[in-house]
């Protein structure tokens, strides 16, 4: 990946951070983000540093004018002191302007619905998951996908990430979970975009039960006879 699709994909992290704060902001109030937060985040195992989230951040304000930022995160310059006493040190304080949505689309819009196929050339396969963006991705590098906030797919899927390699009922996840099951394990799989190949490489499944394989070793790709995966890229 070169320097130019790196900071793209560093982008659309903070965007997604950004909007997902913002979700759960009441409506003219200004969004809170947090800088350990932001920090926290990384792409394919590159993390985003404070002097890129700043300067990002500085551009969608002053060249794009899609934002006000009235105060930059962690030990940064108060910009507006009206917000001192009542926040955290460790915050970015932002308003959104018009047509940040509509930048938003542009951004991620070559996102969708790209089928690729994958030749598995190292000795395993692996699936990592943040349990703040939510993105489920393969081999830190192809974003399978990403589950909607504490929706059945996502209390399942960080369930089942957090407890692999082992057969685990329906029932232990109703009672661990505290919730009722509305879809059957394989209709949640293919939610979450686990298809063909890819299911088979990482999921053995029942009406009953499921393992979650993660990560895949060369012989469980052997047994399996799989020797490309197909997948819908998000």
């Amino acid at each position: 990946m070169n320097g130019q699709d790196l900071a793209k994909e560093k982008i659309k992290l903070i965007l997604d951070y950004i909007n997902e704060i913002r979700a759960i902001t009441p409506k003219n109030e200004p969004i809170k983000l947090s800088y350990s937060k932001l920090i926290y985040l990384s792409v394919y195992g590159y993390s985003i540093d404070e002097n890129f989230i700043n300067s990002f951040l500085k551009k969608l304000e002053l060249d794009k004018e899609l934002i006000k930022i009235n105060k930059f995160g962690k030990d940064a310059q108060y910009v507006d002191e009206l917000y001192y006493s009542k926040i955290d040190d460790d915050s970015y304080i932002i308003e959104i302007k018009d047509g940040f949505n509509e930048y938003c689309n542009e951004i991620f819009a070559d996102d969708n619905n790209i089928n690729k196929n994958i030749t598995p050339n190292k000795k395993e396969l692996r699936i990592s998951y943040s349990e703040h963006s939510r993105k489920i991705i393969l081999n830190d590098f192809f974003l399978i996908a990403k589950p909607d906030f504490d929706s059945e797919n996502e209390q399942i899927f960080h369930y089942l990430y957090r407890n692999p390699n082992k057969s685990i009922t329906k029932s232990e996840i109703i009672s661990d979970l505290k919730i009722t099951l509305t879809k059957d394990f394989s209709k949640i799989i293919e939610n979450l975009n686990f298809k063909k190949n890819l299911r088979d490489a990482f999921f053995d499944v029942s009406k009953n039960s499921i393992q979650f394989h993660n990560p895949v070793l060369q012989e469980r790709l052997n047994a399996l006879d799989i020797k490309e995966i197909s997948i819908q890229v998000k």
